[in-house]
């Protein structure tokens, strides 16, 4: 996962106290052309990676506030690889080098979005279908993700 700014950034809570217990919704409808999202594990996983941050993260080039924020380790020779959140660790694939933890990152949550909640949509191309009871006929069934994620943070810390 390398760096970039995100898809989306929204302002939660500015200047006033975190409340313990507030739920993080995200509906996300994607389609990704020429990627079956009912597999797993085959090289071409999504993850949907939703994080709060002590500050609105820098998003120029030269910033490094996008550093360090999601690290992946690979399985064996499978091919395969598990993400979580950077810690101040040595690098799992290369005890040489080191990740750090994000000062900036508070908590986050990653969903993989391959699997078992893909691939059931009533979206086709850009409307819904007339009806959709009959989604299981969508042409793009197999590159759809259409659900809504929720998360609660700070229940983990």
């Amino acid at each position: 996962m390398g760096p970039s700014p995100p898809g989306s950034v929204d302002n939660i809570i500015s200047g006033m106290q975190w409340i313990r217990g507030i739920v993080i919704q995200s509906d996300l409808r994607l389609r990704i052309a020429n990627n079956n999202l009912s597999l797993k594990n085959v090289g071409k996983d999504v993850y949907m990676v939703t994080f709060l941050s002590s500050k609105r993260l820098d998003t120029s080039v030269m910033s490094l506030d996008w550093q360090w924020i999601v690290c992946g380790r690979k399985e064996g020779n499978t091919g395969r690889s598990n993400y979580d959140f950077c810690t101040d660790t040595p690098d799992p694939d290369n005890t040489a080098q080191r990740n750090y933890e994000n000062p900036h990152v508070l908590d986050g949550n990653i969903v993989r979005v391959n699997g078992g909640d893909c691939c059931d949509s009533c979206f086709v191309e850009y409307d819904w279908m007339p009806d959709c009871r009959l989604r299981q006929n969508n042409p793009n069934k197999l590159n759809m993700y259409d659900h809504t994620l929720k998360w609660v943070p700070f229940l983990q810390k």
